[in-house]
């Protein structure tokens, strides 16, 4: 996660903490959230678990895996520039806004 905020805050991007555990996770994630500092206006927990359809849709993508974290990164307009686990990737992509996922 350190690594994240630290791109985020030098590319000026607004994160948003998207958690995809099943209904009796919430609470540890919550718990988890806090002790990372994640900011509470920036996180979604729906208790969807794998039914998620964010979820079934970044692991529907080739070579992604069902692990976690993920990341989803999209440009202002709402295009999704990458969605995947890779970190460096992310950091293409912001760094090359014509990149496409």
């Amino acid at each position: 996660m350190p690594l994240v905020k630290r791109l985020a805050n030098e590319h000026g991007i607004d994160l948003i903490w998207y958690n995809v555990d099943e209904p009796n996770r919430l609470k540890r994630a919550a718990a988890m959230a806090d002790e990372r500092g994640l900011d509470k206006q920036h996180q979604v927990m729906l208790g969807r678990g794998t039914e998620d359809s964010l979820w079934r849709m970044l692991n529907s993508r080739p070579g992604n895996g069902h692990g976690v974290p993920k990341f989803a990164l999209l440009d202002a307009g709402g295009v999704l520039r990458y969605g995947g686990a890779d970190l460096e990737v992310v950091k293409d992509a912001v760094l090359d806004p014509s990149h496409t996922c």
